[in-house]
């Protein structure tokens, strides 16, 4: 049986196709199990679809937004790329929490909206997807209207998304000159890299795993650094013991437990992110210390100045950028990263020493009774003395430089609706220097 016509909202059940179900023996006699991310029921629907199409059927099904940038579901992606015309992603995952938080059953589940045509054998590499991200805006805030401009709307070659996954996110809160400058940035040698030449990166403990019992008696005598005690750049040194006999899980080699990834010095990295400005929370450890699964350190590496580099390349602005831009969580389903996204970012060099003083102001912030007001705007200029390094040793131009500016200050606050974000729908008055530089002002 075949149609002009499907239009559907199938469900979005994660891990929904189970073994031995009609479902599952589908896609292995089509050979599309391993196609199919997280064993979604949704994207099971968009590939059965084909079995009911013309070459003029127009499909249309809401989606859960996350098949379009998860790590899980990168086949998919290249699968229906490959194999429909996609016409148009009409993406709803930017004002996810405008749209049913009012309903008698609030969710905030991104959604988008597929239209696709089976491409029955032809090339799809020069077909152009008609791409429209919905922001929210002061319209939306004042009379609960959705608008568009025309930057929401953009059109882009469906090659261009077969060679360029990470192109999916960009679209959502970037442009074609986002998509240039990560491009480049994308060149450069990342965090993983410089961690495989020296070092090791692990999560730590987990308190259950099934039923196993493993014996950790022998780390009583050392310290356990706990989530909540790391800030940027600082890791408090006032920390509790030991105090587990027996764990789910913990990092071992040759059935003993190895110490050496617990052993100082080690970057730790939250698991979490900031969830107001999307940066990635990072510092250097330098007390022996057991730590649980919710943090992911990279030790071996015992130069310091490697450490200072790679703890100031996650604690900075263009790291939250690339995390609005291309990270598949942020912005689109909750404020999240996973490990192997943080640690893609490009390396930065020379960071170490401007790291160590940030060490140092923070140090004292989190240590001084009474913190006082120029030495909070210390930490902000030393903040601000590291995103430049970083810039400069990136070689970024004066437009990629407004490119993470307009990131930082319009974009990030739209996608995360931290308290106060409205102001960036606050109007600007006519003398307002964004309007009116201070070079022009004498003709205002």
């Amino acid at each position: 049986m075949q149609f002009d016509y499907i239009v559907g909202n199938p469900p979005w059940k994660r891990g929904g196709i189970k073994k031995g179900s009609c479902c599952e023996k589908y896609l292995k006699q089509h050979k599309l199990l391993d196609r199919v991310g997280n064993k979604e029921l949704a994207q099971a629907f968009v590939l059965r679809s084909m079995d009911f199409t013309t070459a003029h059927t127009q499909c249309a099904l809401v989606l859960c937004s996350k098949m379009l940038y998860n790590i899980d579901s990168k086949k998919f992606r290249l699968y229906i790329l490959e194999h429909l015309f996609i016409n148009q992603v009409l993406e709803l995952a930017s004002v996810r929490k405008e749209v049913f938080n009012k309903s008698n059953d609030p969710a905030v589940a991104p959604a988008c909206v597929l239209f696709y045509k089976n491409a029955n054998g032809e090339s799809t590499d020069s077909n152009v997807v008609n791409h429209i991200a919905l922001k929210s805006s002061r319209f939306f805030t004042l009379f609960k209207v959705f608008s568009l401009t025309h930057n929401d709307i953009q059109e882009i070659q469906q090659d261009r998304l077969k060679k360029y996954d990470y192109l999916w996110k960009v679209l959502v809160y970037g442009s074609y000159l986002d998509f240039i400058f990560i491009k480049r940035l994308k060149t450069h040698k990342t965090i993983i890299e410089i961690i495989k030449e020296q070092g090791i990166v692990k999560q730590g403990y987990k308190n259950k795993d099934g039923d196993k019992r493993i014996d950790t008696s022998a780390l009583m005598e050392w310290s356990l650094l706990q989530n909540k005690t790391i800030k940027p750049f600082y890791c408090s040194g006032e920390l509790l013991k030991w105090d587990k006999p027996y764990v789910g899980y913990i990092y071992r080699r040759n059935s003993e437990v190895d110490t050496s990834i617990y052993t100082a010095p080690f970057v730790t990295i939250k698991n979490g992110i900031q969830s107001d400005d999307l940066k990635i929370v990072s510092a250097i450890c330098f007390i022996n210390a057991v730590y649980n699964d919710s943090i992911t350190a990279i030790s071996g590496i015992q130069d310091e100045t490697v450490l200072r580099n790679i703890v100031g390349t996650l604690n900075s602005s263009v790291s939250a950028y690339q995390n609005l831009l291309t990270f598949s969580s942020s912005g689109i389903e909750r404020e999240f990263a996973n490990d192997k996204e943080k640690l893609s970012l490009p390396y930065c060099h020379n960071l170490s020493e401007l790291v160590e003083e940030m060490e140092r102001l923070v140090k004292e912030e989190h240590t001084s009774t009474l913190i006082t007001p120029s030495l909070e705007q210390s930490i902000k200029e030393q903040r601000q003395k590291i995103d430049e390094l970083i810039c400069k040793e990136f070689d970024c131009s004066q437009l990629e430089l407004d490119l993470i500016d307009y990131a930082e200050n319009i974009s990030i606050p739209l996608a995360t609706k931290p308290r106060g974000y409205e102001r960036v729908f606050s109007a600007i008055k006519s003398d307002d220097a964004l309007l009116c530089p201070s070079i022009y002002r004498p003709f205002c």
